[in-house]
């Protein structure tokens, strides 16, 4: 069966040029990774943009191809760094970086349940979006703990969840191409935004001698890139995550 790739999207000359700028930019930014570090989170303050437009000019054609799961780690990851960063008086920066997370992933749950509802999506979003009220009411009165501990605990469950956070999109994609062998209806500047803001981030930890950074960001480039592959090249990338899976399947049952 032929793969629907109805969806319209950059041609190969202006994403080969624009992958050239980014090497470019990346070799630029290695030299100076203060500067890498603040071009990294300035771009991956925006990464949900292009799939908001997407999403409100396709409607549910585009929207039911989101994954709750990850826009709802998505929403955690920024409500619980926006309440760290407060509560650690962090840079008006960081704050406005954070909260643009906040509000993009809550307008990215608002387009899943206008376009695409459903009682899950519904439910599921209301319970998160009140439990991140809940912990940052709590951890700014200081109850139970003291604000600063408070912080220390929130920082890493962010940071942990950030880490998984593309893995429910990527399958969600899998699942679409096995049943209608087709890519989803993914902007592919979302993964190639994430790509380059956390290479920028990768040259930065590295720089700094961040290990933590570094993975991070490392995981988060190849996470992305197997996104942009399932928009770009859904065919190929799909059968390769096919494969893995045949695989562990096989090493799973071996063991059992």
């Amino acid at each position: 069966m032929a793969v629907n790739s109805s969806s319209k999207g950059p041609s190969t000359a202006k994403l080969a040029a624009l992958f050239v700028v980014a090497v470019s930019a990346l070799g630029v930014a290695a030299a100076h990774p203060t500067i890498a570090a603040a071009i990294g989170s300035a771009e991956l303050s925006f990464l949900g943009v292009p799939q908001l437009i997407k999403n409100f000019r396709e409607k549910a054609s585009a929207a039911r191809d989101i994954s709750l799961e990850s826009t709802l780690i998505w929403l955690f990851v920024a409500g619980l760094l926006s309440i760290v960063s407060w509560i650690r008086q962090s840079s008006v920066w960081y704050i406005l970086m954070n909260g643009s997370g906040v509000v993009q992933s809550t307008l990215m749950l608002v387009q899943i349940n206008a376009y695409a509802p459903s009682a899950r999506a519904f439910r599921t979003s209301a319970v998160s979006a009140s439990s991140i009220v809940i912990v940052g009411l709590l951890a700014l009165r200081g109850k139970g703990a003291a604000p600063t501990a408070w912080a220390y605990v929130l920082f890493p469950i962010a940071m942990g969840l950030l880490i998984v956070m593309n893995l429910p999109q990527i399958l969600k994609n899998y699942r679409l191409f096995r049943a209608q062998s087709k890519a989803p209806r993914i902007t592919p500047i979302y993964p190639g935004m994430v790509i380059t803001g956390s290479c920028f981030h990768l040259i930065a930890a590295v720089s700094f001698k961040d290990s933590f950074w570094a993975v991070n960001s490392a995981l988060s480039v190849a996470q992305a890139s197997v996104l942009l592959g399932q928009v770009l090249l859904p065919g190929k990338t799909n059968t390769v995550l096919g494969r893995f899976a045949g695989l562990r399947r096989y090493l799973v049952s071996k063991n059992e």
